[in-house]
């Protein structure tokens, strides 16, 4: 880990260096960085979604959300700005639906936080939105929710490099 990052870890979430990150070797799971084997990061998180073009989930309830994110690999710092198409069985959902997304860091040996601003949520219609700007401040494992409406939140669990 680079040490400004280091140093914006200890200054905006008040968390100790050793809760930053760690070049230690630990179990993977959710929110580990160290290393496994020959897998680091991200290679050693089989919880984690790989960033693609299209890359969709489902929800309980029928949703579908696909991303389409520019830059298509977000790194640190970037404002992306995500397309979502949002369906509800196959069908578009509604225009005007209600569409928030919540962004959760997840760490197994520290509290968790959120991304640095929540992302505005646009209709475009016929079920695309426009999220922006998604910010990822620190590498690891993600957890980001998109809510859609009274129907369905549907969970990513992406992990960022």
């Amino acid at each position: 880990m680079n040490t400004s990052l280091v140093g914006l870890c200890a200054v905006v979430f008040g968390f100790t260096l050793a809760g930053c990150g760690s070049d230690k070797a630990s179990p993977a799971g959710p929110g580990d960085t160290g290393s496994v084997g020959d897998a680091t990061g991200c290679a050693a998180d089989e919880t984690a979604q790989p960033f693609s073009q299209g890359m969709h989930q489902d929800g309980k309830n029928g949703a579908r959300v696909a991303i389409y994110p520019d830059p298509p690999v977000p790194t640190l710092g970037d404002h992306s700005r995500w397309k979502l198409t949002i369906t509800d069985g196959d069908q578009p959902v509604a225009d005007g639906m209600a569409v928030s997304i919540r962004c959760l860091m997840t760490h197994s040996n520290i509290p968790s936080h959120g991304c640095p601003v929540d992302p505005g949520v646009t209709g475009m219609g016929s079920g695309v939105y426009e999220a922006y700007p998604v910010i990822f401040n620190m590498t690891g494992h993600w957890e980001v929710d998109v809510k859609v409406g009274t129907v369905d939140t549907v969970t990513f669990q992406l992990c960022i490099e």
